[in-house]
């Protein structure tokens, strides 16, 4: 069974490691991946932090519209709905390659009050 975030009605499946008392880590994969590329990642940090990887609108396992906005402000603003989802107030994130635009993008524009590191 996936784990799911409703994102205007679109699924946006994702994995979770670790303690949700912990702090919270969401990782963001980059162009034409996927969440399982974080698993052994998330696995090393599951012991001190709660680890969230998220398929985005278009990869994995999450919906794939074909009218869907796929720019990297509307993937951050995905990636931040996520965060409320879980009820993150403040959290990590690390993205690699396009993961780190989207990264950038949240911590700059969208929440940079709420990113950690």
């Amino acid at each position: 069974m996936n784990n799911i975030i409703d994102d205007n009605g679109n699924n946006l499946v994702y994995t979770a490691l670790g303690d949700p008392s912990h702090p919270p880590i969401l990782f963001v994969h980059g162009l034409m991946s996927h969440r399982g590329v974080w698993t052994r990642t998330m696995e090393h940090f599951q012991d001190r932090y709660y680890c969230v990887a998220i398929d985005l609108l278009g990869f994995g396992e999450s919906d794939k519209p074909t009218d869907g906005d796929y720019s990297i402000q509307s993937q951050a603003e995905r990636v931040l709905k996520s965060a409320n989802h879980f009820g993150f107030k403040t959290f990590d994130l690390i993205g690699h390659s396009m993961g780190g635009q989207i990264a950038t993008y949240l911590t700059a524009r969208l929440a940079p009050e709420r990113v950690q590191k």
